[in-house]
């Protein structure tokens, strides 16, 4: 009490050292509130470059995996189309899906076999119909081969690439459920190449010679980029095309990872800055916030 009375610690704010200190607290709070708000736009605007480029990453993917889908897809059915013993495409293959007239009568459609065909190599069903070269009766035979995957670790990804020898790429499937299902044409020869995905390891297994039947594939060797790359140079041989999409794929779902992680620190670091606001500002209230486009997922 006598040290109270003494009033020893009572501050003189008119005091010229007071209000230098005090002028300096001031400017110390702009800067840092200044170096803040320009660190923040800053990273939003880091964030909005990183999505831009994964967005056109991933267009660019689909572009050229529907492009493969479409080309194969031609060749394919150009190859059909000289089974049945003709010497050039009607109309041109690429130019349309399905060509050729289809006639009403009555109850049915009569269709000519160039569209038949067409129909049948898109749909994969099988058809029999005469040659119109030599008259003789021709099939085109399409059969299912089943996958089943196990693996060492649940995969984030999973896709199976059928490998035709006659045509220029893939045929791309997904797995569901560790399960996929596709149809091979008779007359051609395959190869099979299945790709599992766990954070930034690749799970690689390859089949040569597949025919229609039930596969049980095992993943459970991790590669590396560099690694897998140079098994799909290895399995591909001289089929370059092939080898280059396959690559492609691998350096997209490489790029797909990176964002993939960026996304979560980014969620992570938001949750961290609530949590640290909530413990500052007791009278913090977190309202809800509509998902901003920057933080949207576009995997």
């Amino acid at each position: 009490k006598e040290f109270v009375k003494e009033n020893m610690g009572k501050i003189d704010m008119d005091d010229a050292h007071v209000q230098s200190l005090g002028n300096f607290y001031t400017k110390v709070a702009e800067t840092l509130k200044k170096e803040a708000l320009n660190k923040a736009i800053e990273e939003k605007e880091n964030n909005r470059i990183i999505d831009s480029t994964y967005r056109k990453a991933k267009y660019q993917n689909v572009l050229a995996n529907n492009t493969i889908k479409q080309e194969v897809l031609s060749e394919e059915t150009w190859l059909n189309l000289k089974k049945f013993g003709f010497e050039k495409s009607p109309r041109g293959v690429k130019r349309r899906r399905s060509v050729g007239f289809k006639v009403n009568s009555g109850n049915n459609f009569i269709k000519n076999l160039d569209r038949l065909i067409r129909e049948a190599t898109s749909k994969r069903t099988n058809l029999t119909a005469q040659n119109i070269k030599t008259g003789e009766r021709t099939s085109l035979i399409y059969k299912p081969a089943f996958l089943q995957i196990q693996s060492t670790v649940k995969m984030d990804h999973q896709y199976a690439y059928f490998l035709p020898k006659e045509l220029s790429s893939y045929h791309k499937q997904q797995l569901i459920n560790d399960t996929v299902s596709y149809k091979l044409n008779m007359d051609f020869k395959y190869d099979l190449l299945v790709v599992g995905i766990k954070n930034d390891d690749f799970y690689l297994e390859f089949r040569s010679s597949v025919s229609p039947q039930n596969y049980i594939i095992q993943l459970a060797t991790a590669y590396t980029r560099m690694e897998a790359d140079s098994l799909i140079n290895s399995v591909c041989g001289s089929a370059k095309k092939m080898q280059s999409d396959l690559n492609n794929e691998l350096k997209f779902f490489e790029k797909r990872h990176e964002y993939e992680v960026h996304k979560t620190k980014q969620r992570e670091l938001e949750e961290f800055r609530r949590q640290i606001a909530k413990q500052i500002f007791p009278c913090y209230v977190e309202e809800p916030v509509a998902e901003s486009e920057n933080n949207k997922e576009i995997f």
